[in-house]
């Protein structure tokens, strides 16, 4: 399904502002909302995955320091996928994931 550039500009806005945010955490400050993190990049990657057409896997915890990481690479996944999708629902879904990684940090 084609998307509009501007679309693709706002997810990897937001996939940039969630991830540097991630990086940019003091460990003491990112420790106690990892476990909340972690749930919204599982299903970051499940639609990283479903945007190439492959079915979801379960994703190997990353160290908290990695997480921001994690996000950017599983972030661009989707945006290099969204044309490949048949999911119509792909960019919102992705764009709430990082939203809800957002609104959960301190």
């Amino acid at each position: 399904m084609q998307r509009s550039s501007a679309d693709l500009v706002r997810l990897r806005r937001d996939v940039e502002v969630v991830s540097d945010r991630l990086r940019h955490l003091a460990p003491a400050r990112l420790a106690p909302v990892a476990g909340q993190v972690r749930r919204h990049v599982r299903d970051l990657a499940a639609l990283s995955l479903a945007a190439h057409g492959q079915d979801p896997h379960p994703l190997g915890d990353v160290a908290d320091a990695a997480l921001g990481d994690q996000v950017a690479v599983l972030g661009r996944e989707v945006a290099e996928g969204l044309d490949r999708s048949s999911d119509p629902d792909l960019l919102a879904r992705a764009l709430a994931c990082l939203a809800a990684i957002r609104s959960g940090l301190p």
